[in-house]
């Protein structure tokens, strides 16, 4: 059947189509948009009139159409039988209606099935998305990714520029790529894509299969092996410790996993691991070990164990390789035997709770002879920043995290040194392109500072200006709070804060992902900053001569709670 075009309006065509026709009648209608093309879709019953089949339900799909040259709307008809090439005829109609006959007819309802399948997983890995993170857009787009700037709309930037992007251009993967991917970053050393891809993958089951389904500890599992290769024990412990409760009704080879992960974070900090052995011993002698499907049963275990061999004693590391080799290989088991934490450690039972974690769980090599000793705060800092000038962004993210943490046990939460440490840390946040994140612990160093602004608070409120700009948002509030505290002749400052800012390598990378006068404003604001003399230059910008200045006590822009967390301090 062609198309035919007689109706003034959309909404005659549908009467026509729903309401007017005699020998049927209407019980559900729904319209819907598929690649560009109108589609109605309804179910139909033939009444008693046709003797043959009274009764008889059936699916039409209805091709909208509008003649723009003469200003009328057609329609051309596809039964289910033609098997046509739409699929979002509502899930309820195939409910609604009988299978008919027909070769085409059982092919095209499952793919009308798998067509509300992809859109519902889409919609889900869209909702998992934030900002900072990078995308990959289909291959018909240009560019090929972007760094997400904004969610409503959808914006991203590429090589100083920023797109509009629709939800249809994104090659979205699913959790199972995501995670194969990352374990493949994870075996060339790029830790801190493979750290991204597994919680883009863990956000994605988690909203597909809710907060407790049996791949939730095995995703936690993976993401954790590389958190520990970066340095973030704190962080892994406490992952952990959640993926050993969501396995307690039911243990299996992820368990034995977890206790493995949990182990070597034990040998690290040098703290008892009695626990761990013993529990692994009650798992390993079950004969069998239940599974999971989906998880991979050989485990790759070892590469770990290896990587964490220059960071442990000789005869632990000797230990944990060996332990790794007995679990993919149950007739080694006997092996372990002649390392005396295996040994001599009875088997405990699986509900006995795990020591409770301490803050201070941090050691570093000081010497080829191993020397081990908690680091300072301020070494740890200096080390970060050394990191930061030389490109290792991952590294220094990582010491700059020890560093607050230790500062925040060592003086509490609020001393005048934490919005210094917070601040360090936000700039390596927004080069690595975590700007959710900085802006949330640019927000705490800001109400941190409410007391008693000084030199840092300057400091904040241009990375803070800088993330404005990266997502093309106002940044009025905090120019005219930059004007406020650059007026004063003498600025307070902090003894243990360096009174010359050396950000070049922040300024430089943000200045490739913002317009051009954007970048020239932001590296002229910074050099004014370090040398008073220079501030009469700022007036060559707009955004600084015809902006006002603005009380320090003004709000800044609503922001979004930290990632991940209910919005409680850090």
């Amino acid at each position: 059947m062609g198309w035919e075009y007689a109706w003034n309006s959309r909404k005659e065509l549908i009467a026509h189509l729903c309401d007017e026709q005699t020998g049927y009648r209407t019980l559900a209608r729904k319209a819907t948009s598929e690649r560009g093309q109108s589609v109605l879709w309804a179910v139909h019953e033939l009444g008693p009139e046709h003797e043959d089949n009274p009764g008889l339900r059936f699916i039409v799909c209805y091709l909208i159409g509008h003649d723009r040259r003469h200003g009328l709307y057609g329609y051309k008809e596809l039964g289910e039988t033609m098997g046509p090439f739409y699929y979002s005829c509502p899930l309820s109609f195939l409910e609604m209606a009988p299978e008919p006959e027909g070769e085409n007819v059982k092919e095209w309802r499952e793919c009308v099935r798998k067509y509300h399948a992809d859109m519902a997983e889409r919609a889900r890995r869209l909702k998992a998305l934030k900002i900072g993170d990078t995308v990959e857009l289909l291959d018909s787009c240009t560019p090929s990714e972007v760094v997400l700037t904004s969610l409503k709309p959808l914006r991203g930037w590429h090589e100083r520029q920023v797109y509009s992007i629709s939800k249809w251009h994104l090659a979205l993967p699913s959790a199972i790529d995501l995670n194969n991917a990352a374990l493949e970053l994870r075996r060339q050393g790029k830790l801190a894509e493979a750290e991204q891809l597994l919680r883009q993958a863990l956000a994605i089951d988690e909203q597909d299969r809710g907060a407790t389904p049996p791949k939730i500890p095995h995703r936690l599992n993976n993401l954790c092996t590389v958190l520990i290769l970066r340095g973030k024990q704190a962080e892994a412990k406490s992952l952990l410790a959640r993926a050993w409760q969501l396995k307690c009704t039911r243990h299996d080879l992820t368990s034995t996993r977890l206790l493995f992960v949990r182990l070597a974070i034990a040998l690290l900090e040098f703290q008892p691991a009695e626990v761990f052995v013993g529990q692994l011993k009650t798992l390993l002698a079950l004969d069998p070990l239940p599974d999971d499907p989906a998880v991979v049963k050989p485990g790759d275990m070892t590469w770990f164990s290896e990587s964490l061999l220059p960071k442990i004693p000789p005869d632990a590391g000797d230990f944990l390789t060996a332990l790794a080799s007995a679990m993919n290989d149950r007739t080694k088991l006997a092996d372990l035997n002649r390392f005396p934490e295996w040994r001599n450690q009875p088997p405990i039972p699986l509900d006995t709770p795990w020591p409770k974690e301490q803050a201070d769980g941090w050691v570093t090599v000081r010497s080829p002879d191993r020397p081990w000793e908690r680091p300072g705060a301020g070494d740890l800092n200096a080390d970060a920043l050394d990191f930061a000038k030389q490109g290792k962004l991952a590294e220094a993210e990582s010491l700059l995290r020890q560093a607050l943490a230790i500062d925040e046990q060592d003086r509490g939460a609020t001393p005048a040194i934490i919005p210094h440490r917070l601040n360090n840390l936000c700039t390596v946040l927004v080069v690595r392109g975590k700007l959710a994140e900085a802006k949330w612990l640019l927000s705490h160093a800001w109400q941190l500072k409410c007391a008693c602004h000084d030199l840092t608070s300057t400091r904040v409120l241009v990375l803070r200006l800088a993330i404005a700009l990266l997502e093309s948002q106002s940044a009025e509030v905090f120019v005219g709070q930059l004007k406020n505290l650059l007026v004063l002749e003498s600025l307070p400052d902090h003894a243990e804060v360096a009174k010359l800012w050396d950000i070049a390598c922040f300024v430089e990378p943000i200045r490739l992902k913002i317009p051009p006068d954007a970048g020239d404003f932001l590296a002229a604001l910074v050099s004014a900053m370090n040398d008073r003399t220079k501030l009469a230059d700022l007036n060559r910008f707009p955004e600084w001569s015809n902006q006002p200045p603005i009380p320090l006590d003004a709000p800044w822009p609503n922001e979004q709670t930290h990632p991940g967390t209910d919005g409680g301090s850090p």
